[in-house]
């Protein structure tokens, strides 16, 4: 009956709202309210009845329903059975079917129900497009441009929820100079008031702008002036804003004083920013406080924790953080999962990864294209090709290619020495209009041609660069200069470093650090002398770690020895800087935490100076034992505290210790054993007391190759006593230097040793693929 059809979408609607909420009860209910509406409706359809009571609201009741229950294959099926002319070709059905495809992350069914409209006549209105926009996000640039086209060839009449997405769209794929052209159309037209903005387009404005403090600050005014400031999405930015840089804190704190309560977004930005700066003490206090508060964690606060304690190796805060998700079923998206993907990837925890895509899929969540590229560059870093085709197979069914998507496939290809599979793919990139190459897609095929020494096709795809006009750059220049090398090709080398100053691109750290190692490899100790020479006088600035490094290796290589100790004397130098810079940051830090921690006891104090007042007079001696006592725990407590952070953030393996254990292998190779020797020193008189696992290698041997067998059998033994076996270089190296000597007892020993360590080995991991 009409009553019946009318209350079943009234229902659908509320129910879809709950659902969409997390409810999952509610998404039980709804979707049996959904499949009778669509037998009522196809039956009414069937009648020639539909023009009666059947209208628009209720096929749009049914795509909700359907929608928020995140069911696309049902919203597929049921859409031929809804179909009645007059009815269902209405732009506001349409647009809901869009926008439920846009919100499940469906590019695919976006673009094809858009072609689908265009096929039946049905006008596109600013509402389709701002849908359509929002699924193609960053990821689609070519398709963004070509939709704000179409919408000023058509003369759509765009309103502020279309500005707001054009102004969020277009500053994601960087395009700043129709972001500065869509501001001003939006005062204009609101200067002649036929436009009203509201806080939503300017937390948009803001986010763009986020980097840009001075921008920012005019935004947040702005904001208050029109009593936007209380709005909890533009605070939420604003904050977020002023605390990805050192000089927006101090306008963050002051916003953040200015409200007499936090909400769970505000908490987030504060998680993220003590997360990003590993103040694991700082976060875990935040967390209390959000507790005692009541204050309701998301999905947001749990990626964050994830993260954050992921990142101080904090697995068992990581396990309590997932388990406590857990409890809250249907708080998360599928953004969780690559989250805590990441998370695990990062702490080497490769099944972790697999677990956390497998997760996903049992969840029946819909994921978007930034979770399956996260997941495809997560593959891609553990060189996991098979696991890479299981996700691009998925992805494909709801999300057609994408720059970024191929760009991630092809890097990791190139990377992997498959240089056939990946030429294949950049072609059909080339090819297709979804996937056109960016700049950065082809700088990635330029390195791998770089890496593999085809200079050949290295300057080709050069020249093909230039025809295209895709701008040179210190990346450009500096991959080139690697390929160069690579292949020994020296006059080319030197004609571009030519070009390169003349088109007035400086050298940088990454361009010195190439041109260093490729002569050194070649031992051309005149042009590494005269680089040496260069940096001292003309470009100290560029002087770092790792230039450094570069120029120690070149120098042993070409047997200057006198210069690499002088760049390795540079090398100790910078990493005490870099020890000193950590340590004040550390001592900033504690004294942070003192500081807190003395206001809590003050706090503490007047609360039991209260409770007294109230119940009169005590023990005056014993309660200054207490105190005495209590202050005793709490610094006893606070040390502690330090002691295990020193252990975690890793205090005890410094810079410095770091680099001395690095040098030990450069001058074994040089054959300074005094200096090695003045080195181990120096590294048992520092916090650790034991040797690296190169460097133990490095020393075997520096001290076989110079003969001291008895030295190298005492690197041996630590080796043993230590549960560790010499790499395999390290055990042919030995093994031939002891036969030369006569020993030949000793050299069959290094052989069975680490044969007997390898066959252990494959035992314990029978997979060589895992």
């Amino acid at each position: 009956s009409e009553m019946c059809i009318r209350d079943s979408s009234i229902l659908i609607s509320a129910y879809a709202r709950l659902a969409h909420f997390g409810d999952k009860g509610s998404e039980e209910v709804m979707l049996a309210k959904v499949d009778t509406l669509v037998s009522s409706i196809e039956a009414r359809l069937q009648q020639g009845e539909a023009d009666m009571d059947i209208t628009g609201a209720h096929l749009r009741a049914v795509i909700r329903g359907y929608g928020a229950a995140g069911k696309p294959d049902l919203m597929k099926k049921a859409w031929p059975r809804l179909q009645a002319k007059g009815i269902s070709d209405s732009t506001k059905v349409y647009n809901e079917l869009i926008k439920w495809y846009a919100l499940m992350g469906n590019v695919k069914d976006v673009l094809s129900t858009k072609e689908e409209m265009e096929r039946e006549h049905v006008q596109s209105d600013a509402g389709t497009y701002s849908w359509a926009l929002r699924a193609l996000g960053k990821w689609y640039p070519r398709h963004v441009e070509s939709l704000y086209d179409e919408i000023l060839d058509r003369k759509i009449k765009v309103d502020l929820p279309l500005y707001t997405t054009l102004v969020g769209t277009f500053g994601d794929i960087g395009r700043m100079d129709m972001v500065t052209k869509l501001e001003a159309e939006v005062k204009e037209r609101e200067a002649s008031g036929v436009l009203q903005t509201n806080p939503v387009y300017f937390a948009v404005l803001v986010r763009i702008h986020a980097r840009n403090v001075k921008k920012v600050q005019e935004l947040q005014e702005e904001c208050k002036e029109r009593g936007y400031l209380e709005h909890e999405h533009v605070l939420t930015v604003l904050l977020h804003a002023y605390s990805i840089s050192e000089e927006g804190r101090p306008l963050m704190k002051g916003l953040l004083n200015s409200l007499s309560d936090w909400s769970t977004e505000t908490y987030n930005v504060l998680l993220n920013m003590y997360g990003k700066a590993n103040d694991g003490e700082t976060v875990k206090k935040l967390l209390a406080k959000m507790r005692h508060e009541g204050v309701e964690m998301n999905e947001v606060t749990f990626g964050t924790l994830v993260t954050t304690f992921g990142r101080m190796r904090d697995t068992e805060k990581v396990k309590e953080i997932v388990e406590l998700l857990k409890e809250k079923e249907g708080t998360v998206s599928s953004h969780f999962y690559s989250v805590l993907a990441s998370t695990l990837s990062r702490a080497g925890d490769v099944q972790g990864v697999n677990d956390a895509w497998e997760d996903l899929l049992a969840s029946k969540l819909v994921p978007d294209t930034e979770v399956y590229n996260q997941f495809l560059a997560l593959y891609g870093k553990h060189h996991n090709v098979a696991k890479m085709q299981s996700v691009m197979e998925t992805m494909m069914k709801q999300i057609p290619p994408n720059p970024v998507t191929a760009t991630t496939v092809l890097d990791m290809l190139g990377k992997s020495g498959r240089i056939a599979e990946m030429e294949a793919l950049f072609e059909d990139m080339k090819n297709s209009p979804d996937a056109q190459p960016t700049s950065v897609t082809y700088h990635q095929v330029l390195n791998a041609y770089a890496k593999s020494g085809d200079v050949g096709k290295m300057e080709r795809l050069h020249d093909e660069m230039m025809t295209l006009q895709i701008p040179e750059s210190s990346v450009t220049f500096n991959i080139l200069a690697d390929g160069y090398g690579r292949a020994k090709r020296f006059e080319q080398l030197e004609d571009l470093l030519r070009r390169r100053a003349k088109k007035g691109i400086e050298m940088d750290e990454l361009g010195y650090c190439v041109l260093v190692t490729s002569y050194g490899k070649v031992r051309a100790l005149g042009e590494v002398t005269k680089l040496a020479a260069s940096l001292r006088s003309q470009f100290s600035h560029l002087i770092s770690r790792k230039v450094a490094w570069a120029l120690v290796d070149a120098f042993c290589r070409c047997k200057e020895y006198s210069a690499m100790k002088e760049w390795a004397r540079e090398v100790l130098a910078l990493s005490e800087v870099a020890d000193k810079s950590a340590a004040e940051h550390r001592k900033q830090k504690r004294a942070e935490r003192r500081k807190n921690a003395k206001l809590a006891t003050d706090e503490a104090k007047l609360e039991e100076a209260d409770e007294d007042d109230v119940e009169g007079d005590g023990d005056d001696a014993e309660a200054k034992k207490a105190a005495v006592a209590k202050k005793t725990e709490t610094d006893e407590e606070t040390a502690a505290k330090e002691k295990e952070e020193d252990d975690e953030t890793g205090i005890s393996g410094t810079s410095v210790e770091g680099a001395k254990m690095a040098l030990i292998s450069y001058y074994c190779r040089a054959g300074l054993l005094d200096l090695v020797d003045q080195l181990q020193d120096e590294i048992e008189n520092l916090h650790s007391s034991e040797l690296s696992y190169t460097a133990l290698n490095s020393l075997a041997r520096g001290y076989a190759t110079a003969q001291k067998f008895d030295r190298c059998v005492g690197i041996l033994h630590q080796m043993r006593d230590r549960n560790l076996v010499p790499d395999s270089s390290t055990a042919l190296a030995l093994s031939s230097a002891f036969l030369k000597a006569g020993l030949h007892e000793q050299a069959q020993q290094i052989v069975q040793w680490r044969r007997q360590f390898a066959k252990a080995s494959e035992e314990y991991n029978p997979d060589p693929s895992v």
